[in-house]
């Protein structure tokens, strides 16, 4: 007999949010996949026809409130949300008394844990909804997500936990790492978000440009965090 597929809440309605939901319902390596976007109080972002369309192909379900979905046990919670909308994404699952059996946190800030059986990803790519004519049908568009750095793997921590995700990403077409060297990389994401990115705008430069000038530093810098504790 086959096992039941798991269950998936994505919290988080964004390119990223958009992206876990879809691909992993489009794969089939899941059951039930529902993507949790902001309060209807926050209005509607302009990016929502496209999350419409593409949860629409995808057969994902898309929900402004919990309230269908209270009491319930995910089998993975994929919380995609900015790092200080954590906590009142923590209040609102248990407002509805919502629980998952791993969530995985994808965020570029650095905060304490604040949810039990989490893995902690950092992720390499970045995200835009485009519109592509229809192979099927000339006449008509498709709504797709365009992946930058597609290539390279989400990393996580090497924990049980995060092996399963890691199996669960491979299986749905997502390259995924379990890696002992985690906290390194943690903290080189953090300072391209923080430093690098600001300041290839304020200098009007290439990220990755400026990236390769001061690689060097930029490693010492890292390692010396590691090695501070």
């Amino acid at each position: 007999m086959r096992a039941e597929l798991p269950s998936v809440l994505v919290v988080g309605g964004g390119r990223v949010g958009t992206y876990v939901a879809c691909k992993f319902k489009g794969a089939g390596t899941t059951g039930e996949v529902v993507l949790k976007g902001s309060p209807a109080d926050r209005g509607v972002s302009k990016m929502q026809p496209f999350v419409d369309a593409m949860c629409r192909d995808a057969g994902v379900t898309f929900v402004r409130g919990y309230e269908r979905f209270a009491n319930r046990v995910f089998d993975f919670t994929f919380v995609s949300v900015k790092t200080y909308d954590l906590a009142n994404v923590r209040a609102e699952l248990d407002a509805h008394n919502i629980t998952s059996g791993i969530t995985i946190l994808v965020h570029n800030g650095i905060v304490a844990p604040l949810f039990e059986n989490s893995v902690r990803v950092v992720i390499p790519q970045s995200y835009d909804f485009v519109e592509e004519d229809d192979p099927r049908d000339a006449t008509k568009k498709v709504t797709k997500i365009h992946v930058k750095n597609e290539e390279k793997p989400w990393v996580m921590p090497d924990t049980g936990d995060a092996r399963k995700v890691e199996l669960l990403l491979e299986a749905s077409g997502i390259k995924g790492k379990a890696d002992s060297n985690f906290p390194y990389g943690l903290i080189r994401k953090f300072f391209i978000n923080g430093v690098a990115n600001l300041l290839s705008i304020v200098g009007d430069c290439d990220c990755d440009g400026l990236l390769a000038k001061h690689r060097g530093r930029m490693e010492v810098l890292y390692s010396e965090f590691i090695e501070g504790g």
